[in-house]
């Protein structure tokens, strides 16, 4: 069977047909490589220092997990993930003031208009909500970042402030908020939000 496949290749038309196919077959992977490529996708973390009496660096690769799945996601366009990672019980500070349940969380994030959509994703709505233009959002500052390093300040053996430094173009990273996550039973779950 295959030294038949094989003279078949010898044959004006299979020859066309195995280019095209393998034209269509590179053209195809090319276009899905691209894509994340041209958005900088994943952006790249690492682990900085670690402080506090309770700091452990276990639970900061455990953290680290989380936060790299919260950067793909933002640098993706979505943050599909970002429900699991919130208590139904303890909710979500979303900004310095607003406390989320899970089911405002998750009720926003299929709002085309939402918060998420503007502050993370759409520039248009964010100038809108300001009243200027020009503004950047969340991802608009990540993909600037040029890869982050990832401080985390423990208070206690529970709870941990991830403070998020860019690689390049230091000075935006502090338009971002720490993120908090907290050690509910066996897993991190995220207090607050950039």
């Amino acid at each position: 069977m295959v030294r038949g496949s094989l003279n078949l290749l010898k044959t004006p038309c299979s020859l066309v047909l195995l280019t095209v196919f393998t034209f269509c077959q590179t053209k195809t992977n090319k276009t899905e490589l691209v894509e994340p490529l041209k958005n900088q996708c994943p952006i790249v973390s690492e682990i900085g220092k670690l402080y506090g009496q309770n700091a452990d660096y276990g639970f900061a690769i455990e953290i680290k997990k989380k936060m790299d799945l919260l950067l793909l996601d933002i640098c993706e366009g979505h943050l599909e993930h970002l429900p699991e990672m919130v208590d139904p019980a303890l909710g979500l500070f979303v900004d310095a003031k607003a406390l989320w349940t899970k089911d405002e969380v998750e009720k926003d994030l299929s709002d085309p208009k939402g918060y998420f959509q503007t502050y993370f994703f759409n520039s248009d709505l964010l100038d809108k909500k300001k009243g200027s233009s020009g503004n950047q959002t969340v991802r608009d500052l990540f993909l600037q970042s040029g890869g982050v390093k990832l401080d985390f300040y423990f208070d206690s053996h529970k709870e941990c402030e991830v403070k998020v430094s860019f690689v390049q173009n230091p000075k935006l990273a502090r338009r971002l908020i720490n993120p908090v996550f907290a050690k509910f039973q066996t897993d991190w779950i995220l207090m607050r939000l950039f």
